[in-house]
C-alpha cells in the first residue's frame, strides 16, 4: 500500500505475522516501517542474508527506523553487529560505510574501537546521523584527542569548517576554549545554519522528536555561549559597552533570537525588532523575565494596549503570557486571527482564559449560543475559558464541525468543562450514543473523549480504544485515568498511547495496571507463537487468512464494502 497503514491494521498484520516463517521474499515484499516493527524474536531467526538485508533496508531507509522505540533500536542494530561478526574488532572503512545511519546505534565499546583516521575522513557522513547524548559526548571527546583535531584551543577556521555543526557535541568548557579569532560572527551564522537544516530535514526533525527535553537544553546553551563569546557578551563584569553590536533582524534570522542578551533584543531599532517579532514570540527558550521585557517593548512602540493592532497580536506568541489581567481585559479581540494566535497559547491559568473569552464575546457582541465552528476554532484552548453551565448553550453541530481541531490539543479546561464537552458530541444530532461508535468517532474527538463518564470509558471494547489518540490519554486527569481503564483495557493500548500516559497518571495506577501498560510498551520484545513442528505451507496459509481478514475489517470499518 502506498499510503501509511492505519495503526489497527498495522497491529493487526503484524500479529498475524507472528504466525508463520519469514522469506527474502517476504521481507522485499514489506514496507520499511512494517519491517521495523516485526518482534525482536521474528527479527533474531533471519538468516546472515535476510540479515544484511536489513541492515540494507535500515540504511536507505533510516526514517521509519527512527520512529521505533529507542530501546528496540539499540537491540536490533546489536544483533546486526553480532549476525555480521563486526565485534571485537576494529570496522574497516567498507564496514563502517556498510553500517551507516546505524552506526549511531552500535554499543559504545563499539563506537569507540571505531579508527579515528575512518571516522576523520567521514566527518560529511556522521555529522548527519542521529546520535543520542552519550554517542555526541564520546564523539565530542574523540574531536579533541591527538589521533583527529586536537585540544580546541589550536584548532584553526579550517579545522571548524570540518567539523561543522558536530562542534556542538563538544563540552562547553571545550568551545569556551575556541580561539577567538577564528569565533567570526559570518562562521557562527554558518554552523547555526546548518544545524538549523538539519533539524528541518525529514531524518533530523524525526531524531530531534526523540531527544530528551535535557539534551535539547544542552544544545541550546552550546548555541548560547558559542555565539556570545563570538560577540564578546560573556564577561562577567562588563557593562554595556558603546562597540556592543545593534543586531539587525537578519542576524536573529540567521541565529535564533534567545542566543542573543535581552539587552540587545530590546535595544534593536523598531523596524528591526518588528520584522523580528513573530520569531520573538515562536522562540522557546525565552525565560518569563524576558519575555516580559519583550512585551515591554512592543507597549513602548504600540501605546496603549488597546490600540494594540491585531497584526501584532497575532505575532506576539508566548510574548504575550506576560500581559497582565488589566492588559487582556483591554484587548480588542474582535479579529479572529488574533484571537487564533492567543488560542494557539497553552500557558493561560483559569483566571486568564475566562479573561479572554469573556473579551471574545464583548468585542463580538455574541452569546455563547451564537458560536459558530469558525470561532470554536479560532477560540482553541480559550475554550477552557467557558464555564460548564455555559457549554451546554454551544449548538452541538456547530462544535461537532469544530472537535476535529479542538481535539487536537491537550486542553487544561477543568473535569467538569471536558465533561460538558463530551455531551456535545453525544448529542442525538452529532455523534450519538457512544456504545455504537467505532475508532473513527473517537479519532475525530481527539481529546474531547477525556470528558466521556467513568462508566462509558470503563465499557469501551479493543475497536473502540484503538481509536483513542494520544493527546485524549494525556488529558483524561490521573485518578480519572486509573478508575476507568481496567487492566485489560490497557493491554489493549497500543505503544503510542500507552507512550502518552503522563507521569501523573502513572503515579495514581495500581500495580496490576502498571503491569499492563509495561507490556504494551515492550511488546515488540515478546515471546512469538512457537510454530515448529508444523508445516510452514499451513501456517503461511491460515496467517495469510489472517491478514486478508485484518484488511477486510479495516475496509469494512472505513466505508470499503462496495470496493471488497
Amino acid at each position: 500500500m502506498p499510503n501509511e497503514l492505519p495503526l489497527p491494521l498495522k497491529n493487526c498484520i503484524l500479529e498475524a505475522m507472528n504466525r508463520f516463517a519469514f522469506s527474502m521474499e517476504t521481507m522485499q515484499s514489506m514496507k520499511p516501517q512494517l519491517l521495523f516493527d516485526l518482534q525482536l524474536l521474528k527479527i533474531r531467526r533471519f538468516s546472515i542474508a535476510m540479515t544484511q538485508k536489513l541492515l540494507q533496508t535500515l540504511v536507505e531507509n533510516p526514517v521509519p527506523f527512527l520512529k521505533i522505540p529507542s530501546s528496540k533500536q539499540s537491540l536490533m542494530v546489536d544483533w546486526i553487529v553480532q549476525v555480521l561478526d563486526l565485534y571485537d574488532r576494529t570496522l574497516s572503512e567498507g564496514e563502517f560505510d556498510f553500517l551507516g545511519p546505524a552506526l549511531a546505534f552500535v554499543s559504545d565499546e563499539i563506537f569507540m574501537a571505531i579508527s579515528r583516521t575512518v571516522m576523520k575522513a567521514n566527518l560529511l557522513k556522521i555529522k548527519d546521523y542521529c546520535f543520542d547524548s552519550q554517542k555526541k559526548f564520546l564523539l565530542g571527546d574523540m574531536l579533541t584527542k591527538d589521533t583527529m583535531f586536537g585540544v580546541t584551543t589550536n584548532w584553526t577556521s579550517l579545522i571548524l569548517d570540518k567539523v561543522d555543526r558536530l562542534v556542538f557535541f563538544l563540552s562547553i568548557d571545550d568551545i569556551q576554549k575556541l580561539p577567538k579569532d577564528v569565533l567570526i560572527l559570518e562562521r557562527i551564522e554558518m554552523l547555526f545554519n546548518s544545524q538549523k537544516q538539519w533539524e528541518e530535514s525529514e531524518f533530523g526533525s524525526t531524531c530531534q522528536q526523540k531527544m530528551e527535553s535535557s539534551d535539547l537544553g544542552d544544545l541550546f546553551r552550546k548555541q548560547k555561549i558559542l555565539l556570545q563569546t563570538s560577540a564578546g557578551l560573556l564577561n562577567s563584569r562588563r557593562l554595556k559597552a558603546k562597540n556592543d553590536p545593534v543586531l539587525s533582524c537578519s542576524a536573529i534570522r540567521n541565529t535564533f533570537p534567545s542566543a542573543w542578551t535581552i539587552d540587545l533584543l530590546t535595544g534593536m531599532s523598531n523596524d528591526d525588532f518588528i520584522s523580528c517579532l513573530e520569531m520573538f514570540g515562536e522562540d522557546p527558550h525565552f525565560q518569563p523575565f524576558e519575555l516580559f521585557q519583550l512585551l515591554e517593548r512592543v507597549k513602548q512602540i504600540y501605546r496603549p494596549v488597546t490600540a494594540m493592532p491585531p497584526t501584532v497580536i497575532e505575532q506576539l506568541g508566548r510574548i504575550a503570557t506576560q500581559f497582565t489581567e488589566k492588559d487582556l481585559r483591554k484587548l480588542h479581540l474582535s479579529d479572529l486571527g488574533a484571537v487564533a494566535a492567543l488560542g494557539k497559547i497553552a500557558e493561560w491559568n483559569r483566571r486568564e482564559l475566562t479573561i479572554l473569552f469573556t473579551s471574545f464575546l464583548r468585542a463580538n457582541r455574541l452569546t455563547v449560543d451564537q458560536l459558530d465552528s469558525v470561532s470554536l476554532v479560532a477560540l482553541g484552548h480559550l475554550i477552557c475559558g467557558i464555564k460548564p453551565a455555559d457549554i451546554s448553550a454551544i449548538d452541538p453541530m456547530q462544535f461537532s464541525m469544530a472537535v476535529l481541531w479542538i481535539g487536537r490539543l491537550i486542553l487544561s479546561c477543568e473535569e467538569q468543562q471536558l465533561t460538558a464537552l463530551a455531551k456535545l458530541v453525544t448529542h442525538p444530532r452529532t455523534f450519538g450514543e457512544v456504545s455504537q461508535w467505532r475508532a473513527e468517532e473517537f479519532a475525530e474527538i481527539g481529546s474531547v473523549a477525556a470528558g466521556l463518564p467513568d462508566i462509558v470509558l470503563s465499557a469501551l471494547v479493543k475497536e473502540q480504544i484503538e481509536g483513542f489518540t494520544a493527546v485524549a490519554i494525556a488529558t483524561i486527569p490521573p485518578k480519572k485515568f486509573s478508575v476507568v481503564f481496567s487492566p485489560t483495557q490497557i493491554h489493549m493500548f497500543n505503544y503510542q498511547q500507552a507512550v502518552a500516559v503522563t507521569p501523573a497518571q502513572l503515579k495514581e495506577l495500581g500495580d496490576i495496571q502498571k503491569k499492563a501498560l509495561d507490556l504494551v510498551l515492550t511488546s515488540w520484545h515478546k515471546t512469538a507463537i512457537d510454530i515448529r513442528g508444523r508445516s510452514s505451507g499451513g501456517v503461511i496459509s491460515g496467517s495469510f487468512i489472517g491478514i486478508l481478514l485484518c484488511v477486510v475489517c479495516n475496509l469494512s470499518h472505513s466505508g470499503g464494502e462496495a470496493y471488497l
